[in-house]
């Protein structure tokens, strides 16, 4: 049965999710599942991480580096002294040889074979280290007499115990018509979230932000990151040179630039959020690398502009397009962050209101009508990043100011627990359905152009969590992560790149390319973003200039891999 409300056609169910709750602090969207009935008494590991379950007991960093669990070709890789020392067994390593014995049997591991009991296995994949040596996780479990899990789509499990099958990679599909607790990929991922991510609540990881009194500006940049890029602007570095020169072109435009209008022309969406970010990030490296009083003030009052006429819209246009909601928010609390000093206590508490009112408390409103992009399942979309990823960003920059909040439910709460209630729902559904999604290796469902944008919000919540908390609790090591950079590049081509549906078909080129890069130390990826910046002519940006690393170009790197899991 459907019903009329307003001028729209709603079926019953939908209706119901309009009516506000007599609580909108009582939401949760936790999934409800456990694997450690699973897991008992399991060493379980993922590829190029080094945590570890040991009887479902978390333990973090583990692993040395240098033996952490790693895919070559077919195998997966895991350190035979390190895992035979949980169940009991003494690996000796000596050089290239290692030694063990096991129900009194002889076992011998050298360079391509290990000699078990007299038969030999082969493998060209065996690697020593300075303490252990890495074995096919097969062989390993010959060795120590365990049965082996590894999960078949490559996300990166590794379960070693006495189960066979902890997990039924058969029954591990991408259905809408399956809820997620008969659904044993969402098992399987919550064993890879339990090792990975640090997974705090929402009111710890509050409690961590006023407890570590990081000083504004705290999110994407800080004030040594701005007094880095001006030593290499006094230096005459080249790149950041010509970088410089683009932003302040731009700069120029921007301060010419009309005000954003709450204009719907399309009937649906305000088109001026998109607006909001990009010249609050423009002018506001511009403000902290100018030392001219005048330009400042220019660049400074410009912004004030821009944030002040935002905040006086009577809403952000959650009701229509929940991605104009979010993006201004964005805008509003790098504005507030990264001019928080320049700003008097008055322009502040405006800000503030309107990130809260306009931003944060509609976030949590749409949360408690279980809105469609906190649970992006079965196709993954990019508005989760977007959405969650800009409220994390606002809460990074406001999440510590002591005020209370009346919601519109009636509840008189404090700040911090307000924020952490929303942070508890954002990051599960950041976890629970898109971070890994970049598993195994970086491809992206939506193609180039919406890696793009969602890629954006999913650097820039992790980056301000880095600059504002010191952690990112684990969600920089999500699995694929450290590859997706280099996706875009295969995709696209002398006219264009590989995209489909309403997704542009333009070369696709992301500042968050070096946000990774420098993460991972891949000077190959930084030379491939700056081949292609100058193979496609664009301009220099305010991130890349955060995020670059000089003496990290090497000219002319070749490409050629292969992608798995990328869904068209």
């Amino acid at each position: 049965m459907s019903v009329y409300t307003g001028t729209e056609l709603k079926t019953v169910d939908e209706l119901l999710a309009t009516v506000s709750p007599d609580s909108l602090m009582d939401f949760n969207n936790d999934l409800g599942i456990s694997v450690k009935d699973r897991l008992g008494g399991a060493l379980t590991m993922v590829v190029n991480s080094s945590n570890v379950l040991m009887d479902n007991v978390r333990t973090a960093y583990a692993i040395a580096e240098w033996n952490k669990p790693q895919k070559v070709g077919e195998d997966t890789l895991v350190p035979l002294r390190f895992v035979s020392q949980y169940f009991g067994v003494d690996v000796q390593v000596n050089g290239g040889s290692a030694q063990a014995t096991v129900d009194g049997q002889a076992i011998v591991v050298t360079k391509g074979q290990a000699l078990i009991a007299g038969q030999s296995y082969l493998s060209p994949h065996i690697q020593f280290t300075s303490d252990d040596v890495l074995v096919p996780a097969n062989i390993v479990a010959a060795i120590i007499h365990k049965q082996v899990y590894t999960d078949r789509k490559g996300r990166g499990l590794i379960v070693i115990g006495d189960k066979t099958k902890p997990f039924d990679d058969a029954l591990d599909v991408v259905d809408e018509n399956i809820k997620a607790k008969d659904n044993e990929k969402f098992y399987i991922e919550e064993a890879i979230k339990e090792i990975v991510y640090d997974r705090p609540t929402g009111d710890e990881a509050i409690a961590q932000l006023q407890n570590r009194h990081a000083q504004h500006p705290r999110i994407l940049a800080t004030q040594s990151d701005f007094t880095r890029i001006k030593s290499m602007l006094g230096s005459g570095e080249a790149t950041i040179t010509k970088w410089y020169e683009d932003i302040r072109k731009q700069g120029e435009q921007n301060l010419l630039l009309s005000l954003p209008t709450n204009d719907l022309p399309d009937g649906r969406r305000m088109v001026s959020s998109r607006q909001v970010g990009p010249l609050v990030i423009n002018l506001g490296m511009l403000y902290h690398l100018s030392d001219d009083p005048l330009k400042k003030e220019q660049y400074k009052q410009r912004i004030w502009n821009e944030v002040y006429t935002v905040s006086q819209f009577h809403d952000w246009n959650e009701e229509n397009e929940f991605l104009n909601t979010a993006e201004f928010m964005e805008g509003l609390a790098i504005a507030y962050d990264w001019l928080y000093d320049a700003w008097t206590p008055e322009q502040r508490g405006i800000l503030e209101n309107a990130i809260l009112q306009k931003g944060l408390v509609k976030t949590l409103e749409a949360y408690n009508k279980n809105v469609w992009w906190i649970q992006t399942y079965p196709r993954t979309n990019n508005w989760n990043a977007v959405c969650n990823g800009a409220a994390i960003l606002s809460l990074m920059a406001i999440g510590d100011v002591d005020k209370d909040i009346v919601l519109p439910s009636g509840e008189k709460v404090t700040l911090q627990k307000f924020g952490g209630k929303v942070l508890d729902i954002a990051f599960n559904a950041l976890e629970d359905y898109i971070l890994l999604e970049f598993t195994p290796d970086g491809a992206w469902a939506e193609g180039p152009s919406y890696w793009g944008y969602t890629l954006e919000y999913i650097v820039k919540l992790i980056s301000s969590m880095e600059t504002a908390l010191g952690t990112s609790y684990g969600y920089d090591q999500t699995p694929g992560l450290n590859k997706t950079a280099y996706f875009p590049s295969y995709l696209t081509g002398p006219v264009g790149s590989l995209n489909y549906g309403d997704a542009s078909n333009g070369k696709i080129s992301s500042p968050e390319e070096l946000w990774i890069a420098k993460k991972f130390h891949d000077r190959r990826l930084a030379s491939v973003h700056l081949d292609n910046k100058i193979k496609y002519k664009n301009a220099g940006s305010e991130l890349e200039m955060l995020w670059y690393e000089p003496g990290s170009y090497t000219p002319g790197q070749k490409l050629g891999r292969r992608f798995q899991l990328c869904l068209f």
